[in-house]
């Protein structure tokens, strides 16, 4: 693949462009470790790129290195609702050896499906969405304000740990800095096929998400007489077994509903999706067609339990006494951490194994309403293209969350141009030579700098 001369986007190339290759270059890689993420590049690039406009920002950091970056322009009319645009700075590790092209170059390269593509390391998550955000919001600025409501831009750190040193931090100790009546946030924007042709998603909810540690007891002895031993591994496995079976049925709750009759490619794949006893053949239709429809319908209908962390035993020929595994539970609307351990407490009793239980981390899942001004501004923002809006509930948390949790309507969308696929952003997030194609990136920019005008003149 070469490196393409194309000026076919000539405010990509002034403005969008060279911010989202520096925040690609500065690699602000989050391992989970406290010190990595290094935040504070991008940061400063952001705060640089919003001084040469005239627009003041304020950096904000609970621990060195981890800086957040915040945008609030006040609005002309006391009372009117406010505007966030939100984004991460942080990225995922990559190993450049596993790439076509070094992920922290930014190389502009020709692709044969989109045409022209910016290779790197979070142009899918999310830098393609955070360095737009920042340029589309000084173009409406420009060109549209000022607005009746604050309009606000957040840039956050360690989105990819747990948003300990940003989107919790902030809205836990700076809530008066960062509230927002609506924000538009990742993820979503990428297309579904169905029977109304190619539509584009917007994610409305997340799933809850519990992390549990099961500790399981048996009794030691010699490994070569394992008969009636009271393994504790061997318990263990058999509780995890039964735990994914009763917790996995599917529950058709609304926003499921909705989500599969916009992913459904007849009326008849609908019916089966959205019918208990028929949903597991309807989900291989879809599998047989989209990988990642299935998997995004699935986790939206099922509290998924993935056994991720196992450990059991010392030494090869003694039986152990002690297992343990880490669960990843993703809970769906109305279920609690307590609702989880329960179950799971009550179906060790009936397999006679005796258990404990701690909770490592639990954020109940929260939805956002679809009939909103937010809404009706991004139906008229994207009018004259084909396809409507189809609502998801995704299984992943974003930090979306934290401002849904305190009443914030948040909406997960930037709209991609139509390469961009379900299965090819799936196959792209968090994965090898993840690129964006420019045509994307413009579609960002035009949204993300109209947006604001159409918003404010709705409320």
């Amino acid at each position: 693949m070469s490196s393409p001369e194309n000026r076919q986007y000539p405010e990509l190339h002034a403005h969008l462009l060279p911010l989202l290759k520096e925040m690609i270059r500065n690699t602000c890689v989050n391992t989970g470790d406290p010190d990595s993420g290094f935040e504070y590049r991008s940061a400063e690039t952001l705060k640089t790129f919003f001084t040469a406009r005239g627009i003041p920002s304020e950096i904000l950091a609970c621990r060195e290195g981890r800086s957040n970056l915040l945008v609030r322009i006040p609005g002309t009319r006391k009372g009117a609702p406010s505007l966030m645009y939100m984004g991460h700075m942080d990225v995922v590790p990559a190993r450049k050896e596993d790439w076509s092209c070094d992920p922290f170059e930014a190389a502009l390269i020709e692709d044969a499906q989109a045409g022209p593509v910016l290779n790197g390391r979070g142009t899918v998550d999310m830098l393609n969405m955070t360095a737009s955000m920042a340029a589309g919001l000084a173009e409406a600025v420009e060109n549209h304000g000022p607005f009746p409501g604050d309009l606000c831009f957040l840039a956050v750190a360690d989105e990819e740990a747990s948003g300990t040193y940003g989107a919790k931090w902030l809205t836990d100790d700076h809530w008066e800095k960062v509230s927002a009546d609506y924000m538009i946030a990742e993820l979503g924007g990428f297309f579904v096929e169905s029977r109304r042709g190619r539509s584009p998603t917007i994610t409305l909810g997340e799933k809850g998400i519990a992390w549990l540690r099961i500790s399981v007891k048996g009794r030691p002895g010699h490994g070569s007489m394992p008969y009636r031993s009271g393994n504790s591994a061997a318990r263990l496995a058999e509780l995890i077994v039964r735990l994914g079976d009763s917790l996995g049925r599917p529950v058709m709750h609304p926003m499921y509903r909705t989500m599969a009759g916009g992913f459904a490619a007849s009326r008849w794949e609908e019916f089966l999706l959205t019918n208990p006893n028929t949903f597991r053949a309807g989900l291989s239709r879809v599998w047989g067609r989209s990988k990642g429809a299935a998997k995004f319908l699935h986790t939206a209908a099922c509290t998924s339990v993935s056994p991720n962390v196992v450990r059991s035993g010392d030494k090869i020929n003694v039986i152990p006494d002690r297992a343990m595994v880490e669960l990843d539970v993703r809970l769906l609307p109305g279920q609690q951490v307590q609702d989880v351990a329960c179950h799971i407490r009550s179906l060790a009793a009936r397999m006679g194994i005796e258990v404990d239980i701690l909770e490592l981390e639990f954020f109940p899942s929260t939805v956002s309403p679809v009939d909103t001004p937010l809404m009706d501004a991004i139906n008229e923002e994207r009018k004259q293209e084909p396809g409507s809006l189809v609502p998801m509930m995704i299984g992943g948390v974003t930090d979306g969350r934290f401002w849904r949790q305190k009443g914030t309507v948040v909406y997960g969308y930037a709209p991609f141009s139509q390469e961009m696929t379900m299965n090819r952003y799936a196959s792209m997030i968090h994965g090898i030579d993840e690129s964006i194609s420019l045509a994307s990136l413009d579609r960002h920019l035009r949204f993300f700098s109209q947006l604001p005008g159409l918003f404010f003149q709705r409320v």
